[in-house]
């Protein structure tokens, strides 16, 4: 059973303590299964999974492991209006307690919106990171893609990520404290043509997300 859950990172991102997750730790230790996608962010304190679970094994973790949420089944692409509203409550209450604002989600989005835009939210923060462990932990809600503008975020925050996207020959001669987070995204995901998905390196990593076409 494919499933997509949010959970608690762990680790202080020294050498001898490097960020993980409390979800996947418990996953390996009592089952030794692989995650199937991950994002363990240096920025935010939370992890995005995707596993493949046995029943059995899903109730167990939902039972034993601290804050852990995990998505409904099913076709990423379906509206959240077919879910049922204790589905809808249960997503909105979980990520609004993480510091992610739910505002933007109407009855039309997807399950696959909302993944995306935890996802995405993670991903550009860490474009922010500074080198080194000691990392001042983000608020969520500094990397709001849905609902904020460039110019919303702080300004040594979004001079890293102009930084980061120079680096990668990512033009951004055009944004401006005006241009939407969501477009920033974009530019990150596609070529300028702005069809093509863009293969980056490894300091923006964890593709899965970025590629509209992501398999259920």
């Amino acid at each position: 059973m494919k499933k997509y859950y949010i959970g608690r990172r762990v680790g202080d991102g020294t050498h001898l303590n490097p960020y993980n997750s409390e979800l996947r730790l418990y996953i390996q230790t009592n089952y030794g299964v692989r995650p199937q996608q991950q994002i363990i962010s240096h920025t935010l304190p939370w992890v995005l999974h995707k596993y493949d679970l046995t029943e059995a094994q899903h109730s167990d973790v939902t039972a034993n492991v601290p804050q852990v949420f995990a998505f409904p089944p099913g076709a990423l692409d379906r509206e959240l209006s077919t879910l049922s509203a204790v589905q809808r409550n249960a997503i909105s209450s979980r990520l609004v307690a993480a510091g992610f604002d739910m505002s933007w989600a109407t009855g039309t989005n997807t399950v696959r919106d909302v993944l995306q835009f935890i996802a995405h939210s993670i991903q550009l923060s860490e474009c922010t990171e500074v080198e080194g462990p000691l990392n001042t932990p983000a608020d969520a809600t500094r990397f709001n893609i849905r609902t904020m503008n460039v110019g919303d975020i702080p300004a040594d925050a979004r001079q890293r990520i102009a930084t980061r996207l120079q680096e990668r020959g990512i033009d951004t001669s055009d944004v401006t404290l005006a241009t939407p987070l969501w477009q920033v995204v974009r530019k990150i995901q596609r070529m300028d043509d702005g069809l093509t998905p863009r293969l980056m390196g490894t300091r923006i990593k964890q593709r899965w997300f970025y590629h509209d076409a992501e398999a259920e």
